[in-house]
């Protein structure tokens, strides 16, 4: 299943933002799923100045926090922009879309409960993210018996 979500985003500090996303209402059966990335597209607005190259990291609540994913990061990647220059402001847009598909197990079976974090490697406090728009896919997990 393929859900696209979509929304704002609420500066936290100079390294995250708090994606304010539109997710519907929907309630999983179990816990047996899982969950990754197909593409994210983020419009950032540096104000005044000329963006600089960013590594982004995208977290959320919705799958589990192990020993070797202690962030709950659902992907990562380097920002790769086009940019406007709009009344002495540049406007970008990042869009991303993994090579290789990576499945995480969900840890939570209500999907409009979850939180998604955007957060960057260097603070950054002149770039804002204006709108985000992710895709997303939830599979049944496989078993083997």
């Amino acid at each position: 299943m393929l859900i696209r979500i979509r929304g704002p985003a609420t500066r936290i500090d100079d390294w995250t933002h708090k994606l304010d996303l539109n997710i519907p209402v929907y309630f999983l059966d179990s816990e047996s799923y899982n969950i990754c990335l197909r593409k994210i597209c983020i419009t950032l607005e540096n104000l005044n100045t000329f963006p600089i190259t960013q590594f982004w990291s995208l977290q959320t609540t919705l799958i589990d926090k192990t020993s070797l994913n202690p962030k709950q990061e659902l992907a990562s990647f380097l920002r790769k922009y086009s940019q406007v220059v709009k009344n002495g402001s540049y406007i970008s847009n990042l869009y991303y879309e993994p090579f290789i598909r990576v499945d995480y197990k969900i840890q939570q079976t209500e999907l409009h409960s979850a939180e998604f974090i955007l957060s960057s490697q260097r603070p950054d406090n002149k770039t804002d993210v204006s709108f985000v728009e992710l895709l997303l896919e939830i599979t049944e997990h496989a078993r083997f018996q």
